[in-house]
Parts: structure tokens; sequence; C-alpha cells
């Protein structure tokens, strides 16, 4: 009853269940699913079983028996899965029986888990199994399978059959995630070398990964061996030189970077960098050089891992050779050149001990140049000698061609006659000569004249006539002649006598002092006089010569001159003489100077005449034969000898023995005019009317010689005109600074060219433009002496262009000396010492004495230097001086100061011999 009473409850559910599921499989077919096809009626089961199953992945299923029939249900919740039972008794249950999953992949796992009620046999797949609920566990799957569930009550009657189904799937490929991988590949260009030859290294970089490979950008590595040194590097454009702040190359480390950005799978990029073999390898090792390159990025566990290329090796080898001597270069500079003009050698060889060049050069150095100056056509062959009596030569040929013939106009002859006139002047007569000149003028006054012939004219004052020989070219000689016009001569005033009486005039008193009597030479000291009574006076020095003197001036001039003071510098020990005069007395004051000085070129003299005269000691003695009559001639000669070395022993006193002379003495009054015998007393004051003013002697060098021979240094004292009215004066640096530039430019300037250069330009800018001009216009057209060029004071007027168009002093006479330089200017002591005696004549100007003054104060400055002094003079004068020892240097300085102070018949002459004697200390 309790059957049919559950039964009752349950149908109209069972119905709705049965109709749904008909519903969702109407038209098809099942095995596993037949419940859809079944009718209400036939969900029950017979004794007789029949047989129906529910899919579902969990089946429990139902069992009653009743009085009215059997009855069954069964809730299906899977296809897989199906249920079935039988009924015998009135014993009713169910089952279920259910998988972890529908899906395993083969070799997996499965649970499959059960529950029943109302039986007590279980069995799963045919095993039996304990308890009626459980879960058990299958391993390693390999192809789909069905577990079945069958519950059956003890007696066996009554049973319940669930399965589900497992389907059994293939295992798929493993997911693997993207990646990055680098790769390199790394090719030298050869595999042997020798020290010296360059290689080409080659990197290839590639991503062979699935993934980028980044960061801040793939980084590449290469260290190389160190005896390579790094030459150049490209690369392709995905790559970038350097890494980071870090530069493509480090020579400290010997290391090069590079970025490779974003590499993508599959992109890939290209190195190439040269390096050069070092040559400091020894010859006969082999030496191998290996290279490996690398990579890594932000992938590669954080810039941690590296990837390498492959390791390329090169061999190098070089065999021991012997060096063979090679002339690499040899030329003449210029190729052609005209007799007497210069050409410079220049050579270059490698692996040579020692080269040599014939026709006189001699052994040189490996590479070098040398200044030849040919007569002829000369070809030079240079030999370069190595070891083991190797040797290479080479040669070069310099063709030279005989002086053009250049006919230049020329002023053969200007005079004038008479060649003086008297005071009023008078008419002169002018006459010349002249070759290869189409035009001829005499300025001024006369104008254009014709080549060859003379004229007249009449002067009144003084003239100096300039001859200008002209040609077509614009060529131009010019000569002077000067033709002076006496002055007027100066009104004597009528002699007048005091009125006083009877007690004569007083003797004239002096006193003389100086603000130091012992001083170093070139330092000056202030003469003082004071003097009364007195009407002249006269200060000399120790060699005659007048300080000071009142002779000749007027009586105002000279009562400024009676008392005084004045500033000498004497180069010597010197005593300073004042005589005060009055009538025919006089009083005579002395000071004496002592100057210390170790080195006084003044006293170094050479006493034996370089030309004038032979010296005794040249003259073989053969005794005195000539006989009793010119023995007596000989004495009485003698004796006339005597009395004129008395007479000028007291010609300055006036007496001798206590007798007056007839002559006045001439020191006291030069110049003076006859007086009126009438009416001369003690108390006579001589005046004149009108006299020029004092004359003061140029100002000379302090460290040369101060004596009076007929050609020597006194030949040096220049007209006033010439310095006093010269308002150029320049410093040491100046005409040092000229003279160092001359010589960089292998140039050597006179000292009277560097006068008449500085006083024709305005400043040190136009000066050094100027000067750089004319060396560069003097190379183009002047031979080289010896190597060298030589400017002197003609060749500056020529070549110097500013000088033309400044023209601020303009000489009456030639030559002019327009500008005071300080001593010691001027090349020809390089010249001198480096015995260079062609360019040393040269430099020798229009005033040889005034050049070999400087010459001896150059080289006076120089051993002053070596004894501590403070002088300046030129870079090349101390550098070439060096070799010389002190001893050589004071002879150079006797030979040259012996000239100055000698006595000859010819000045140029005597310098030049002084210049060979000189040169020869040297040689």
């Amino acid at each position: 009853m309790k059957f049919l009473s559950y039964l009752k409850k349950t149908t109209p559910f069972l119905l709705v269940v049965v109709f749904a599921l008909g519903v969702l499989n109407f038209g098809s077919y099942d095995p596993y699913n037949e419940l859809g096809n079944l009718t209400p009626n036939t969900a029950f089961a017979t004794e007789s079983g029949s047989f129906f199953s529910i899919p579902a992945f969990t089946t429990p299923s139902t069992f009653s028996n009743s009085s009215s029939g059997n009855n069954y249900s069964s809730n299906s919740s899977s296809d897989s899965s199906s249920s079935y039972s039988e009924s015998h008794s009135s014993v009713s249950g169910t089952c279920n029986v259910s998988a972890s999953s529908q899906e395993i992949f083969v070799g997996g796992s499965i649970d499959i888990s059960w529950s029943t009620t109302g039986f007590s046999k279980i069995t799963l797949n045919g095993e039996e199994v304990s308890g009626i609920s459980g879960q058990k566990t299958f391993n390693n799957l390999q192809v789909n399978t069905t577990y079945t569930l069958v519950a059956k009550s003890a007696d066996g009657k009554t049973s319940c059959t669930a399965n589900v189904k497992i389907k059994c799937l293939p295992i798929p490929p493993p997911v693997t995630p993207p990646f990055c991988e680098l790769t390199l590949t790394k090719y030298v260009s050869s595999q042997t070398v020798k020290p010296g030859d360059e290689l080409t290294y080659t990197i290839n970089i590639k991503n062979t990964g699935t993934g980028n490979c980044t960061g801040g950008g793939v980084k590449i590595v290469d260290i190389h061996d160190q005896n390579i040194s790094f030459l150049s590097e490209t690369h392709t454009e995905n790559l970038n030189a350097g890494y980071g702040s870090d530069p493509v190359y480090n020579a400290g480390t010997k290391t090069l970077v590079w970025n490779g950005n974003v590499l993508t799978p599959g992109e890939s990029g290209m190195i190439t960098w040269k390096g050069k073999v070092n040559q400091a390898l020894v010859c006969g090792t082999n030496t191998v050089v290996k290279n490996t390159a690398k990579a890594t990025a932000k992938e590669l566990n954080d810039f941690t891992n590296w990837s390498y290329s492959n390791t390329v090796e090169t061999n190098v080898f070089e065999a021991c050779v012997t060096p063979v001597p090679k002339c690499d270069s040899f030329s003449v500079t210029p190729t052609t050149v005209t007799r007497g003009q210069s050409a410079t050698l220049n050579w270059v060889t490698s692996n040579a001990n020692h080269v040599t060049i014939n026709n006189g050069v001699g052994e040189v150095n490996a590479t070098g140049t040398f200044s030849v100056t040919p007569l002829v056509s000369t070809q030079y062959l240079l030999t370069a000698y190595g070891a083991n009596d190797t040797k290479n030569t080479c040669s070069v040929d310099l063709t030279v061609n005989d002086v053009p013939v250049v006919t230049v106009p020329k002023c053969e002859s200007f005079t004038a006659t008479p060649s003086s006139l008297p005071y009023g002047g008078g008419n002169v007569s002018l006459a010349w000569t002249t070759t290869n000149a189409t035009n001829v003028s005499i300025s001024p006054i006369i104008g254009n004249v014709s080549i060859n012939g003379s004229t007249s004219t009449v002067l009144t004052t003084s003239t100096t006539f300039t001859l200008t020989a002209g040609d077509a070219t614009n060529s131009k000689n010019t000569c002077v002649v000067t033709v002076p016009v006496e002055p007027q001569p100066p009104v004597i005033p009528p002699v007048t006598t005091s009125s006083g009486g009877g007690g004569g005039s007083s003797n004239p008193s002096c006193e003389l002092s100086a603000s130091d009597t012992k001083i170093k030479k070139g330092e000056s000291i202030k003469l003082k006089w004071e003097t009364s009574r007195a009407t002249n006076v006269t200060i000399v020095d120790s060699k005659g010569k007048d300080i000071v003197s009142t002779e000749d001036l007027s009586s105002d001039a000279k009562k400024k001159l009676l008392d005084g003071s004045i500033s000498v510098s004497p180069s010597s020990d010197t005593t300073y003489t004042l005589i005060a005069e009055r009538g025919s007395r006089d009083r005579v004051c002395k000071v004496k100077i002592d100057v210390q000085n170790d080195i006084v070129v003044s006293q170094v003299r050479d006493q034996q005449p370089l030309i004038a005269g032979i010296a005794l000691s040249d003259v073989p003695y053969t005794g005195f034969e000539a006989g009793p009559i010119l023995t007596i001639l000989f004495y009485v000669l003698l004796m006339f000898w005597a009395l004129y070395l008395a007479y000028l022993l007291v010609v300055r006193r006036d007496t001798f023995a206590g007798y007056q002379l007839a002559t006045p003495n001439e020191n006291k009054l030069k110049h003076i005019n006859s007086i009126p015998e009438t009416g001369r007393g003690d108390d006579v004051i001589v005046e004149r009317v009108q006299a020029p003013m004092i004359k003061l002697a140029p100002t000379l060098p302090t460290n040369l010689p101060t004596g009076n021979p007929v050609i020597g240094y006194a030949n040096m004292e220049v007209k006033e005109s010439e310095f006093a009215t010269s308002s150029y004066q320049v410093d040491d640096e100046t005409t040092t600074e000229l003279e160092n530039y001359a010589h960089s430019q292998h140039v050597l300037l006179s000292s009277d060219a560097i006068r008449h250069f500085v006083s024709v330009t305005n400043n040190a800018e136009e000066r050094n433009s100027a000067i750089r001009e004319i060396i560069t216009v003097a190379k183009e057209k002047l031979p080289a002496e010896d190597g060298w060029i030589v400017i002197n004071e003609k060749r500056m007027k020529d070549l110097c262009l500013v000088c033309s168009l400044n023209q601020k002093v303009v000489s009456a006479e030639s030559p002019f000396v327009p500008t005071v330089i300080t001593q010691g200017s001027g090349s020809l002591a390089e010249a001198i010492v480096t015995g260079n005696v062609v360019a040393a004549y040269e430099l020798l100007g229009f005033r040889p004495m005034f050049a070999l003054a400087d010459a001896a104060s150059d080289l006076d400055s120089v051993y002053r230097i070596r004894k501590g002094g403070k002088e300046i003079v030129s870079e090349m004068l101390l550098k070439e001086t060096e070799k010389l020892t002190d001893a050589q240097l004071m002879e150079i300085i006797k030979a040259l100061t012996g000239a100055l102070d000698g006595t000859y018949t010819d000045e140029a002459s005597a310098v030049k011999m002084a210049i060979m004697k000189a040169v020869k200390v040297i040689s």
C-alpha cells in the first residue's frame, strides 16, 4: 500500500521528466538514452527483465516491488551513464556511479565514485568493491573506457546497474613560452699575416629564438688581442656604435661595443672592424692572434648570460732579414740656377748607417737639406750605406746657366769745377759721363741733360748736385757731387784795453771734479767745473779729444761754459784735463776716472798694420853699413827728430826753459784770427762777434776704441747732421727682434740697412709687415751667399717699397745714416763666426768701419754675457758662438779691433783683412 501510495504521488513528476526527455531526443536514437522513447507505461520493469538505460554522469536508481506490479524510477543527468534493475520481490533500492572527469589525456588517472541504497553486493566493471558507497582511482588510461556499477540485493533477485563513460584524449604538444636566443658567427680576413698588415674582422649576430631580445638594447662586445691596433669599424643600420655612455672603442681595455637595439625573432645584423698588427712583434717568432665576440640581452638573465661566437685565429710571422739601405727621395730646388746662385739639396733615406753626397758635400744626416752653389752644371750622387756592406745610390742634376749680360745705366763720373767756392759764390762747371743710359737729369737747378756732357751754373750757397742716369726699363743709377760755398767770415771787433793801471791782471783759476772716480764700463759720470778770471775753457780726455771748448763761440756762449757740468761715459781709464785760459796765462785742473772692466775691446789692438806698411819684424836685419858720411847724416836727422819731439812736448805751455815761444799754442787758440799788435797787454780779452753753437762729439759705443788713427775708428765719426737731426731712436729689443726674424729666414741684415729701414718705418706693425715683404722679394731676386741672403743699405733701398713711399729722411749725400740704433746691431758678427766671408763683405755697406765696430761690439757683448752680463744679442750669434772658447772669442775681437785702432791707406781693404783674420781664428 505504501508503494502504491508513493507511486501515485510521483507519477505526475515522472511523466513530466519522460516528456521532457522525449522532446530533447525526438527523431533520434541513442542506445545510452532509451528513456526518451519510452512511454510512462514502459518505465516499469517486469521480472522477465525489461532493459533500458539513462545516460547520466551520475545515475541514481530506485527499485520497488509491490502487489500491484513492478515499479521503477531513475534519475539521469548524463548521456554517458545508464541503469538497469530487476525486481523479484518486494525489495527496493538505488545505485549511482560518477567520475571525476569525463575526459582525460592518455596516461592520466580518473576517480570513480559510487553510492547505493538497498543493496549489499556492489561490483565495478565486474570487480567487487567494498562498501555500498566509495571511490576508486584508475591510473594510466590509454583508451576510452566505460565503468559499469552493478548493485545486487543479498538474495540476488534485485539489482541495479549504472555506468559512466570516460573519453581518453591524446596528449597535446607542450606549449613553450617565447624566448630570446642569440647566435654569433665570426670571420677574419686572413689566417697568416706579417707585422704591419691589416686584418678585417666580421661579426654576424642573429636572434634565433621565438621572442624579442631587448633591454637597453642587445649588447655586443669584442675585446681584441693586445697585438692588434684598432683602426675603424662599420655596422648595419639596425645596430648602433657604442653602448649607453660607453664609446664604440676603449683603447685602455681594447674593447669594442655596439648596441643591437631590439632584435626580433629571425632578425640579424653585421659588424665589420679593421685592425693593424703591431710592428713591435719580434721577427722570427710566430705569434697567434685570437679573437672572440660575445652578446647578451635583458632576456638572458638580465644581461648575465652571454652568447659567444666562434674563436678566429691568425698567425703573425715575419722572417728576420737585414734591412737594405734605401734612398727614399733625392731632389734639388730649383733644378736650374744662374752662376752664383744657390740651390738646396733635399733627401730622405731609410735603413742607412751613414749617407754621403759627392762633389764636396761629404757625409750628411740620413734626412736633411744642404745648400750648394756650383759654378757649372753638376750631378750630385747620394750614397746610403747599410749593414753588411750594402748600399743604395740616387742622383739629381743641377743645371747652372751663365749669368745673363744685363745692361743697366751707370754714372761713370760726375765732377764739379771748381770743387768749392769762396764766400758769395760764383760760377761752377759740372761735367759727367754715363753708360747704358737713355735719359740723364741733374737736380737741383739743372734738369734734363745729354747722356754725356757738361754745363755751368752760378751758386751762392753750398749745393749738392745729384745726377740720375736712367734707361727704358726705368732702371736708375745716381751719383752726387757737393760744391761748398765758404760762409761769411766772422767780424772781429776792435780790441780795448782796460783803464786800470799798475797792477796787471790776475791768473785764471779752475776746479774740476767728477761725481764718481771709479765706475764700471758703460756707466756714466758727471764732470763739474768752475773757473774764475778765465776767458776760454777747454776740457780734453786722455787722448786729447775735446769734450768742451769755448773757442769759436760768442761771448754769451762762452760765459755759459766757463762754469758748468757734462755727462761722460769713458770706456777705459781716462784723465780729463780742464785748461782755463786768460790771455797768455792758463791754469790746468785734472781728474782721473778709473774704469773697472775685465773686457775692454778698445784696449785690444793688433800693432801690425794690415795694409799700409810692413812690420819691421818682417824685414831681415843686415846691419848698418852706410859708411861715415851716411852715419853722420843719420845722426843729424836723428837730432832734428829730437828737436821736433821737444817742440811737441812744450807746445801746450808756450815756454821752454823760461823763454816764451814765438808761436801761440794752437791747442789754446784754435781758429782765432790774427790780433792787432797795438795795445796788447795782460788784460786783453778777445771776443768773437758770431760763431756756431757748441758742437759735441758724436756719442760712440762705450765698449769700442776711442783712438785717433788716420783711417781706423776715427773714420766712424759722422757729420752731425746725420745723427743730430734724426729723431728716430730704437732700443735693443727692436733691433734684436728684426735680426732674429731675419736669421730665421736665412737672411743677414747690415747695420746701415737696419738704420735706413728703421728711419723710414713708422711703427712696429708697419715695420714687421715691411720686413716680411722685403725678405720674400729678396729670396726671389738676390743670390744666396753660402745659403744666406745678404741685405745691405743699397739692397734695402731697392727692395723696401714702404721705405720709398714714406721717405721721411732724405740725405743730401750718400751714404746717409738717418737714425741711431743700439751698438752692435747688424749681422756682420753672425757672418764672421759662421765663416761666411762672402756674406760678411756684402754686409760692410757704405761704411765698413761702422759695420766692423758693430761686429766687435756684438762679440764683446757675447763675452760679457758669458761673464754674467745682461747685454742683448741675437739668438743666432749666441748659438753660433757656443762652439768658441773664450780665448778664440778674444782673438776674433783682437782681429777686428786691430783694424779699428790701426792706420791704413784703404778703409775697406783694412776691414776685409780684419774679417779674414777673424775667420781664420775659427777655422
